[in-house]
């Protein structure tokens, strides 16, 4: 059928043509590395369902792959390939509809994607895609893939609100990383936002332990693994969609520990100086579904979620 060619790329000896809604794979058959023979180039595949929205978002991210932006989400052509029976699935499912909603917005206020931007930091394993009309950024953890238990291989993926209408991503042929906005170019490095700290968050999603007829009767305490220097950490949780959330603050040194209603700690050696420290964090409360979450000012410290688990008590959901 007929469609819009939006991007050309270059994959191994592959040119790679890229339409909203089909991709098409040429070669001339030959194995030069010098490039593909115009005489001789014919087409050697096709997928259709999927294509490319957003000519700036194509990325080669490593040996034979790359990375674009599809109306399905963030999708890699290698995985597309090895799935044509099923060309949606994307890196992204997990946050498929932040992913869809910031398209929306952006596609209101640019109709053919032109102004959004990526780029690929092979030195700091990130894949980074900016939509300017939100001022939003989704950066994927391109060194920690992983198979989730669809079989689908997915990126961590984290969504950043950088300010200052970034319009401009790039990674120079030494590895470091700028940022552009109107007048101003920043640059990806040390654990601060120019002198000031910035905001990192997490929440897990909805746990419902797996029986629904099963309820936490007492939420008794919350272990945590994280790799932290000094600095503060609030966690929080909530239960049955309420918007309610319950915290407690922690106050984390390299050292000594200073805290706050906590019951127990131990501490583990990490590699760069920092620690893993394991805390007990006594909690409250009951209900049948439970979110966790992690707020923190950063400045000049390193942060790393390693690992939270819950103690409940469980008892039976009574309707």
């Amino acid at each position: 059928g007929m469609d819009e060619i939006v991007a050309i790329a270059a994959m191994g000896g592959t040119l790679i043509v890229f339409g909203k809604n089909h991709i098409v794979l040429w070669a001339d058959g030959s194995g030069s590395e010098i490039g593909l023979s115009p005489a001789r180039m014919q087409v050697v595949d096709t997928i259709e369902g999927t294509g490319c929205i957003a000519r700036d978002s194509i990325q080669v991210t490593g040996e034979g792959d790359l990375i674009f932006l599809s109306r399905h989400g963030i999708q890699s052509l290698g995985r597309v390939i090895q799935s044509k029976s099923n060309p949606t699935v994307s890196l992204t499912k997990n946050v498929r509809a932040s992913i869809l909603a910031a398209i929306d917005t952006q596609r209101t206020a640019d109709a053919d994607f032109d102004q959004v931007r990526s780029t690929h930091s092979p030195e700091e394993g990130l894949y980074i895609l900016n939509f300017p009309a939100d001022d939003k950024q989704f950066v994927l953890d391109t060194r920690h893939s992983f198979i989730d238990d669809e079989g689908d291989r997915v990126f961590p993926v984290t969504e950043w609100k950088l300010g200052g209408s970034i319009v401009a991503l790039l990674t120079t042929i030494g590895g470091k990383l700028y940022f552009g906005s109107a007048g101003v170019v920043g640059r990806y490095m040390l654990q601060n936002d120019n002198g000031n700290h910035y905001d990192f968050g997490f929440e897990t999603g909805w746990l419902d332990f797996e029986e629904l007829n099963h309820r936490i009767k007492m939420l008794k305490e919350i272990l945590v693994s994280v790799v932290v220097g000094n600095g503060t950490i609030n966690y929080t949780w909530e239960f049955d969609f309420t918007g309610t959330k319950l915290s407690r603050q922690i106050v984390y040194t390299n050292a000594a520990q200073s805290e706050y209603n906590v019951a127990e700690y131990n501490v583990d050696e990490y590699a760069g100086g920092a620690v893993v420290q394991r805390r007990s964090i006594a909690a409250h409360g009951e209900g049948q579904f439970l979110k966790l979450g992690v707020t923190v000012q950063v400045k000049d410290f390193a942060v790393a979620i390693q690992h939270m688990s819950v103690a409940p008590k469980i008892g039976r959901l009574v309707t």
